[in-house]
């Protein structure tokens, strides 16, 4: 890792702090704003409308930031939690006012307790944490409807180990169908499957390969192609997920865009066999000869 790059990173992190302590500061002034009904002064009937004309936020943005106020107005000491980038408000205080609705008021220590549960947790980490301790809502039923000329929208309850094998579809489609969303991965399936199950569709043909041979009669193609058990081995290896690692141990881990490189180029005599073979997210992929060639230099 280059200076310029620490630097880079370095002068973004202190803008993620400052960002970070704004955010709490802004709904400290919300909740003034609010108790005090200043927005009155200014000719405003409730804070929304003075979130949306006179500070400029969108409707979604003004009430993410009058309902997360609120909730420091009733637990001050957030705001330092809210500083430090540990702990976003604005879903805690959504499920408080649900659960209010539903006659289950959340006392005090409950809602502190609650908010314990979601320090330095992502959204779907705190969404887990919402299950835990929500009221039991029914499941709503199926819907569609069309919602365009040539779109419809549909709504259905799946098993949560379904959003994962979804998410694990998409990241295998990632090269081939980059940002798919998972509206036309079903349809992509469903269409595969209609063509490969339909009694009345005719069997699909397809074309040899033809494969070229050198002079002394050897495929060319064996080098550099990789067999399908040779691939599943690479996958199996580095648990489907990108190899690479910094200079401080730390590893990348993702799963999206995975290609197959060969460790030592085959231009330079390297093998396609599975101690030469790695699996690299596109990025690394395309950054790892960079690095490679800068070092030699």
């Amino acid at each position: 890792m280059n200076e310029e790059s620490k630097h880079v990173v370095g002068e973004l992190k202190k803008l993620v702090s400052i960002e970070r302590k704004n955010t709490g500061e802004i709904l400290h002034y919300f909740y003034v704003i609010q108790k005090r009904r200043i927005f009155a002064d200014y000719g405003y009937a409730n804070i929304y409308k003075f979130g949306i004309k006179e500070l400029g936020y969108t409707e979604a943005e003004t009430q993410i930031r009058v309902t997360s106020s609120r909730l420091l107005g009733e637990i001050p000491e957030l705001e330092l939690k809210l500083n430090e980038g540990k702990l976003s408000v604005s879903m805690a205080h959504t499920l408080f006012n649900r659960e209010k609705k539903a006659e289950n008021a959340f006392s005090l220590e409950k809602k502190i307790e609650v908010l314990e549960s979601f320090e330095n947790k992502s959204v779907k980490e705190c969404e887990k944490e919402i299950f835990k301790v929500a009221t039991v809502m029914p499941v709503a039923p199926e819907k569609v409807r069309q919602v365009s000329k040539e779109l419809a929208q549909i709504t259905i309850n799946v098993p949560l180990e379904f959003l994962d094998e979804i998410e694990n579809l998409k990241n295998i489609y990632s090269n081939s169908h980059p940002g798919i969303t998972t509206g036309e991965l079903l349809a992509m399936l469903v269409k595969k499957e209609t063509q490969k199950l339909d009694p009345v569709r005719e069997p699909r043909k397809y074309n040899q390969v033809k494969v070229r041979r050198s002079a002394s009669g050897t495929n060319e193609k064996c080098k550099r192609t990789i067999s399908s058990a040779l691939k599943r081995k690479v996958w199996q290896k580095y648990h489907s997920q990108c190899s690479f690692q910094t200079m401080d141990g730390k590893s990348c881990d993702s799963k999206y865009g995975l290609e197959i490189d060969h460790v030592r180029p085959l231009a330079l005599g390297g093998e396609t066999s599975i101690d030469n073979l790695r699996l690299l997210c596109k990025s690394h992929n395309q950054k790892l000869p960079l690095i490679s060639l800068a070092s030699r230099i």
